[in-house]
């Protein structure tokens, strides 16, 4: 099987956002290939500047080999720049992001 990406669109700081997280973390336990994509408000879990818990959450998921994209649109529409984000980040346009979930051989999962 290709990668497993678990697509998040949630804000960190909401019940959804959190548990998001929990599952990135179980799913990257499990999984050898592990792609977390990030549209709307979960933008803001790419940004350096985030509560401690959640950045160390982050930095725990980057170290352990997750690949994270961001929508490029979703970040400009809330005021971020590429400059802020964690690295490495890739940052992805519609194009890009219709490519990654249908293109590769990559089992989807979706949270809200």
């Amino acid at each position: 099987m290709g990668a497993t990406c678990l697509v998040i669109a949630s804000p960190p700081n909401s019940p959804e956002g959190r548990q998001a997280l929990e599952l990135a973390e179980a799913f990257l336990a499990r999984f050898d290939t592990f792609a977390l994509v990030l549209l709307q408000d979960a933008v803001v879990l790419a940004c350096r500047k985030q509560p401690q818990e959640t950045l160390e959450t982050m930095e725990r998921l980057l170290a352990r080999g997750a690949t994270l994209s961001v929508l490029l649109e979703d970040l400009a529409l809330r005021g971020l720049a590429s400059a802020e984000l964690l690295e490495p980040s890739v940052l992805m346009d519609y194009p890009g992001l219709a490519k990654l979930l249908a293109d590769e051989p990559c089992q989807v999962i979706g949270c809200v």
